[in-house]
C-alpha cells in the first residue's frame, strides 16, 4: 500500500501460503493492493560481501582461505555470519586495520565454534555482555522492544545500589548499540530512544527476569 507517495514493505518469516490470502488470484496485487516477493538466500558472492562488511575491511581485500571455507557453514544466514565475524573481533581472532587485515591468528582460528542455532547465537550475545551492561538491559526489557534513555534509568534506580544518571545509561546503551545489541532510533542525550536489533534479544533478556524481580520491575 501507498504511505505518503512511497511504498510500504513488510517483511515476515512465513510461508508463501499463509500470505496468499492477501493478494489477488493472479498474485499482482490488483484488487488489495499486496503483492507477496519471496526472497532467496544469499548468493556466495553477497556472504562475501556481508563477511567484509562485518569484519570492517575494504571490498578488494582477500579473505583468508581458512575463513572462506568455513563460510559454508554458516548456511547463508546473515545472523550467523555477523555473529561469527564478532566473535573473531571479540576474541582477538582476527585484527584490522585501515580495511586490510593486519593479523590471523590460525591456531585460535581452528578451535572457534559456528553458530549453528538462533536462539544459540542469542544466548551467547547476551552472555558476552559486560554485567553492567548486561543488568541495565535485562531489567529495561520490561520496557519493551523500544527503549527510551531515561526510562530505563528509571526502572534501574531501584535495582543497584549504585543508581546510574541518566547520562551514564546513555553510555552503556550506546555500547550495546556498538555490540549490534541495540539500534539507535533517536540520539539525544537521556531523551535516546533505543531498539532491540533483534525482538528475540529482548525476549531473551524478559524471560531470563525472575517472577518476583519482573513484577517488581514493572
Amino acid at each position: 500500500s501507498r504511505v505518503g507517495g512511497g511504498l510500504m514493505f513488510c517483511a515476515a518469516a512465513r510461508g508463501k501460503q499463509c500470505l496468499e490470502t492477501l493478494v489477488d488470484e493472479n498474485g499482482g496485487g490488483g484488487r488489495t493492493g499486496f503483492m507477496l516477493l519471496e526472497a532467496s538466500t544469499l548468493a556466495r558472492k553477497g556472504v562475501r560481501a556481508l563477511t567484509r562488511e562485518a569484519l570492517g575491511v575494504s571490498a578488494d581485500e582477500s579473505l583468508p582461505a581458512e575463513l572462506e571455507s568455513r563460510l559454508g557453514e554458516l548456511e547463508n544466514n546473515p545472523l550467523f555470519i555477523t555473529e561469527f565475524c564478532r566473535k573473531l573481533l571479540d576474541n582477538e581472532v582476527l585484527f584490522v586495520r585501515d580495511g586490510k587485515f593486519a593479523r590471523f591468528d590460525r591456531a585460535a582460528f581452528a578451535t572457534l565454534s559456528v553458530p549453528n542455532r538462533v536462539q544459540s547465537v542469542i544466548e551467547e550475545l547476551i552472555n558476552s555482555l559486560p554485567r553492567r551492561e548486561f543488568d541495565l538491559i535485562r531489567n529495561g526489557s520490561v520496557l519493551g522492544n523500544v527503549l527510551r534513555c531515561r526510562d530505563v534509568a528509571e526502572v534501574n534506580s531501584n535495582e543497584s545500589a549504585a543508581a546510574l544518571a541518566p547520562e551514564q545509561v546513555q553510555q552503556s546503551l550506546h555500547a550495546l548499540a556498538g555490540r549490534q545489541v541495540l539500534e539507535i532510533e533517536v540520539d539525544s542525550a537521556a531523551n535516546s530512544v533505543y531498539r532491540f536489533s533483534r525482538a528475540l534479544i529482548g525476549l531473551s533478556l524478559y524471560q531470563g527476569i525472575t517472577p518476583p524481580q519482573r513484577k517488581r520491575l514493572h
